[in-house]
């Protein structure tokens, strides 16, 4: 079967665009690599993790700072630029795969002035450590730890940081909204940004994935030793609240959950 019986009329030169390396999405080019598995989920799905966009555009406050943690291509930031005039955006990435896609992605974007760019892994300290990557179709399964998902690959040396680190380098400006999606570093890197999460309460949208669970050593149940003090946890697509009962039940359904605070 031909590609033009598969995909519709409506995104078929994105599709033939994306092939040699970008499409147009959220009033800007995206860059991406050729075959990326983020842009074939795009067109199989006519649109990218659209809960996690639509929440992070209806939590982002005026004025503050948004940190896109595994960003990719730039999916989510470039939708919420595109959605909001006044959140700033900082995207995190540090795959060798997929860096300089998004880099040119910003450079070239309408959005440049409010979209930044931090070219490193974020974990619960700072330094140097190992990355495995899968090639540029499968980046959207880059990791510090192999978790299997995106076939065989290699590591590669990365600068980490911690976002406190970072968010103090930024000289410690109102952040509304963190996403993580970083294949089983959630963990890590929530336990990096305490200070950032007692000061300035944003919502934390987050990947618990079993794979990438399984892959780091990670308890599917360890979800709860990771809500904050003032926050409680709530399934993202659902937005029902998450306890020991219904857990495995919602991760059969959702890969995201939100951490949403209760106090100001």
């Amino acid at each position: 079967m031909t590609t033009s019986k598969l995909v519709p009329v409506s995104i078929r030169l994105p599709l033939r665009r994306a092939i040699k390396g970008s499409f147009f999405f959220a009033g800007t080019e995206i860059y991406c690599p050729p075959r990326s598995v983020i842009f074939e989920r795009f067109v199989r799905e006519g649109s990218y993790e659209p809960e996690v966009m639509s929440a992070i555009a209806a939590l982002a406050t005026a004025n503050t700072y948004v940190f896109d943690v595994g960003a990719n291509v730039g999916l989510i930031s470039a939708s919420l630029l595109a959605r909001s005039e006044t959140p700033h955006v900082v995207s995190f990435e540090c795959s060798p795969s997929v860096l300089p896609f998004l880099k040119k992605t910003i450079a070239c974007s309408k959005y440049s002035d409010r979209w930044a760019l931090v070219e490193k892994a974020i974990g619960s300290t700072s330094g140097r450590t190992k990355f495995y990557t899968t090639g540029s179709a499968n980046s959207a399964y880059d990791a510090l730890t192999n978790t299997g998902r995106g076939g065989v690959g290699m590591h590669v040396d990365v600068e980490v940081t911690t976002l406190d680190q970072a968010w103090m380098e930024l000289d410690q400006p109102a952040v509304s909204v963190i996403k993580l999606d970083i294949e089983g570093g959630e963990t890590e890197a929530l336990r990096g940004a305490k200070a950032l999460i007692s000061s300035c309460k944003p919502h934390i949208l987050f990947e618990w994935h079993a794979e990438n669970l399984s892959a780091n050593g990670i308890s599917e149940d360890s979800i709860f030793s990771l809500i904050p003090s003032g926050y409680e946890l709530m399934d993202l697509r659902s937005l029902i609240a998450v306890s020991r009962n219904n857990l495995r039940i919602l991760m059969s359904r959702s890969e995201m959950f939100w951490l949403s605070p209760t106090q100001p």
